[in-house]
């Protein structure tokens, strides 16, 4: 082979390499914009390998710290950096992928170095305006686009952050308003014990706006997924908790309390049932898509009446038919697994402030176990995956954590009668 062929077999193969460069570029920069837009724009969860991957590191992140035999406090201060960090995770990468990119495509235009293409691209996208005049018309464009980019990252973040912030006051408001009422960590039947002793009137757990505040929990943590992993500032609030507690509350007092308003208690607990559902499908597979065959979830005529169970299955069955919510690999709904005994100290503590229940507490223990059954799996799961606190009727944790109980006003009350 002569030198000239050599020559041109090497401007061949630079050639090449400079196509497929600017072939993976743009492949780069719109694999990069397609999972910004869903993650940060899109109404609604889309699954991409980004949202994948970074759902597997955030669950081992808190498997990790699970595991470690840290006391909960310590755990809670690790893991409340965890949301933040992937926020400004996400940036790093989309700016580091789109410096790969607008490289590549450069690199592809000039065929000059790889670090003078980065040169090129980091400040067109940092906007610092370095162009090589010489480089031509569709370098300038490159550059530019890259200028466009960097300012649209900047502006979409803000607007981002802004929302999700706002959400998570919203959320963190509710939290600690209900703690006054619900203890720390939260308890159902604490909350109607509280409320008695509060002299408010009606037992009332879904009072104050609690079921709009359900319904905005669902909202915005299905618009910001990453929402659900903001830890409460006090290591034993947590908005799971604290739903669990109003959503336990709510069937103490359907099945035990003497006086109720089968109604509101009913769309509490069918609001949030759908709302842990959701949590759980979007923690462990990352969508919210399902098909006709997972939208059966029976609820028995006799666990609210049969007025409060069709209005219980209308809300259920709704909800899963227009948000389109995946619930397959859902476990067949049966009953709690409380213990007896945990129902009747919860019946003890309601029975201590004078709270006036019904007479047939076997029957009011099978119509809890069931009606409580409908959303404990939900619930137990999700807890588990963002290492809430250990709080009554809370399931388990990755690693066994004792269960820390709220101060009990119904033992002061009854402490300060004798």
């Amino acid at each position: 082979m002569t030198n000239g062929s050599a020559v041109e077999s090497r401007k061949e193969v630079a050639m090449v390499l400079r196509w497929l460069a600017g072939v993976a570029g743009v492949v780069v920069i719109v694999g990069i914009a397609q999972a910004l837009i869903g993650e940060l724009l899109v109404p609604r969860p889309v699954s991409s390998p980004f949202v994948r991957v970074t759902r597997l590191v955030t669950q081992l992140v808190i498997t990790t710290v699970a595991r470690t035999g840290w006391s909960f406090g310590r755990q809670h201060r690790f893991l409340s950096a965890l949301g933040p960090l992937i926020v400004v995770a996400t940036l790093l990468i989309a700016v580091a992928g789109f410096l790969l990119g607008f490289s590549l495509l450069v690199y592809a235009v000039t065929g000059t170095s790889i670090s003078s293409a980065a040169l090129q691209a980091g400040s067109g996208l940092m906007t610092l305006g370095i162009i090589d005049e010489n480089g031509g018309p569709l370098l300038i464009g490159i550059v530019l686009l890259a200028a466009f980019t960097g300012m649209v990252i900047i502006a979409v973040l803000v607007g981002y952050l802004i929302f999700l912030f706002t959400d998570y006051t919203d959320r963190e408001t509710g939290v600690t308003k209900s703690s006054v009422m619900s203890g720390e960590p939260a308890w159902g039947a604490e909350l109607l014990c509280r409320r008695r002793l509060a002299d408010v009137g009606t037992l009332d757990p879904v009072g104050d706006g609690w079921i709009d505040w359900v319904c905005s929990v669902r909202v915005a943590q299905t618009m910001y997924p990453i929402l659900a992993y903001f830890r409460s500032s006090g290591p034993m609030r947590s908005w799971v908790t604290t739903l669990i507690a109003r959503m336990d509350a709510a069937a103490l007092e359907l099945t035990v309390a003497r006086h109720h308003r089968p109604g509101d208690l009913t769309s509490l607990l069918a609001e949030g049932s759908q709302t842990l559902a959701v949590m759980r499908v979007l923690m462990e597979n990352g969508r919210a898509v399902i098909t006709s065959d997972d939208l059966e979830q029976p609820t028995p005529g006799h666990l609210t009446g049969s007025r409060g169970s069709a209005l219980y299955r209308a809300i259920r069955t709704d909800g899963q038919v227009t948000r389109q919510h995946r619930l397959r690999e859902d476990p067949a709904t049966g009953p709690s697994t409380l213990t007896r005994e945990e129902f009747d100290h919860a019946v003890g503590q309601m029975r201590i402030v004078g709270i006036p229940l019904v007479e047939d507490l076997d029957e009011a223990w099978h119509r809890f176990r069931w009606l409580r059954g409908e959303y404990e799996s939900d619930a137990y799961r999700v807890a588990s995956r963002i290492q809430a606190p250990p709080a009554p009727w809370t399931g388990s944790r990755r690693r066994p954590l004792e269960t820390v109980w709220p101060t009990s006003c119904a033992d002061l009350y009854q402490a300060s009668r004798t």
